[in-house]
């Protein structure tokens, strides 16, 4: 059940991963299942007001503010890869780099 949910998270054209791909490579050690599952779900709110907005006026940039582990910030890049996303933290956490630097390696092309 965990990987068909995994697998019905919105998904961009353009070289975006299924969810399970683009975070197999990840440390899972510095990942929470509930913080994955969380940002999942904020993800797929978030993924419905931009097609919406993208309608009448496109969006350009996303800022996660206060992006602690980082996955929202990166599920949006994933699924919308034209909108550049920036993510901002006072406090790196080895949660975030666990997940970007292996998707930042993978060839999305």
């Amino acid at each position: 059940r965990m990987w068909r949910y995994l697998m019905s998270m919105p998904r961009g054209g353009n070289g975006s991963l299924p969810i399970p791909q683009l975070l197999e490579p990840a440390d899972w050690s510095k990942i929470r299942v509930k913080e994955l599952f969380e940002s999942c779900e904020v993800v797929r709110m978030l993924a419905q007001q931009i097609r919406r907005s993208n309608d009448s006026q496109p969006i350009t940039h996303i800022y996660d503010l206060a992006c602690g582990h980082g996955l929202v910030g990166i599920l949006l890049a994933n699924c919308f890869p034209e909108i550049d996303v920036l993510c901002i933290d006072l406090e790196a956490r080895g949660a975030f780099d666990a997940v970007v630097e292996p998707w930042g390696a993978q060839d999305r092309s």
